[in-house]
């Protein structure tokens, strides 16, 4: 549990900080205080330090304004070290509640069993990814009556939809591929190194799509229209980091993202029903309209 008190406390300086309000270190160390942590001027400056060295955030002083701020800009991976504290904190929580409550079922329900299948093999897979080896797994589509065996250059581990997925070069392919976690029955790491270039541009490419389905087109502008009420949900949990509201009121929510189309985005697109209106590009549009009347035929 120690690393959990630690990350809980740099998320939890990193928030205060984040307010926009320049703290001090004292109105930090309070924040820490009231949230049940307890710890020295000099202990706060050093996890100042760690939080640059080991996550590249930096904490800035401003004399003006007499306390700290985030020079997140530094930072390209900023929002994905927030989300890595927020799983870190809440994982923790849990395990605490579980520890100390005998009948925690009455109170708490988990998605599915199957979202944290094959999550015990991430710990080799990042390290196969850092060392960067090869490796070969046993893996056994949803069609597939049993496992085939094949070698890859992982380059990506990816969540989406509380699932993991492995971004990987295939190496007879000659292609990238996607692997759910779930569906590995054994992985092993070669020993055999891969060249890193065959991997390097991967997260750029799935930085531009929704879900897990492998570019393989260019970035598009995508404007839809929302009614006021979903407006609000997209507002607070936008459907890609490219997001920019066009128009919000009474009557209406209008974002534009820039994505590579694909199954995901028709998915995402249909799963808000009548709530949503494609107004460009006028292919996607058109595509929607048809999915629609055969959805009616049926």
């Amino acid at each position: 549990m120690q690393i959990y008190r630690i990350i809980n406390r740099y998320y939890l300086i990193i928030n205060k900080i984040k307010s926009g309000y320049f703290p001090s270190f004292e109105d930090i160390q309070e924040h820490l205080r009231l949230h049940d942590t307890e710890i020295s001027l000099r202990t706060i400056q050093r996890d100042f330090q760690n939080i640059r060295d080991e996550f590249g955030i930096e904490i800035v002083y401003n004399k003006m304004k007499n306390g700290y701020y985030l020079n997140s800009e530094q930072n390209s991976d900023y929002e994905y070290f927030m989300r890595f504290f927020e799983m870190t904190v809440l994982s923790g929580k849990l395990t605490e509640t579980l520890i100390n409550e005998s009948d925690i079922s009455k109170y708490i329900s988990f998605d599915t069993a199957e979202s944290t299948s094959g999550i015990e093999y991430m710990q080799k897979i990042l390290y196969a990814i850092r060392e960067k080896f090869k490796i070969t797994i046993q893996y056994q589509r949803f069609s597939d009556s049993s496992p085939f065996e094949t070698i890859v250059a992982p380059g990506l581990l990816k969540e989406y939809q509380n699932r993991w997925y492995l971004i990987a070069w295939n190496i007879d392919l000659k292609d990238f591929r996607t692997y759910g976690l779930e569906r590995i029955k054994e992985l092993e790491i070669t020993g055999e190194n891969y060249n890193e270039n065959l991997v390097k541009n991967c997260k750029d490419m799935f930085d531009n799509v929704i879900g897990i389905s492998s570019p393989t087109g260019k970035p598009e502008l995508v404007e839809l229209s929302f009614d006021a009420g979903q407006g609000k949900y997209i507002k607070t949990l936008p459907l890609h980091h490219t997001q920019t509201v066009l128009k919000d009121d009474e009557t209406e929510f209008r974002i534009l993202i820039k994505v590579v189309p694909n199954y995901e985005l028709t998915q995402l697109i249909l799963s808000h029903r009548e709530r949503v209106e494609v107004i460009k590009p006028e292919w996607l549009k058109e595509e929607i309209k048809g999915i629609c009347k055969k959805i009616c035929e049926k």
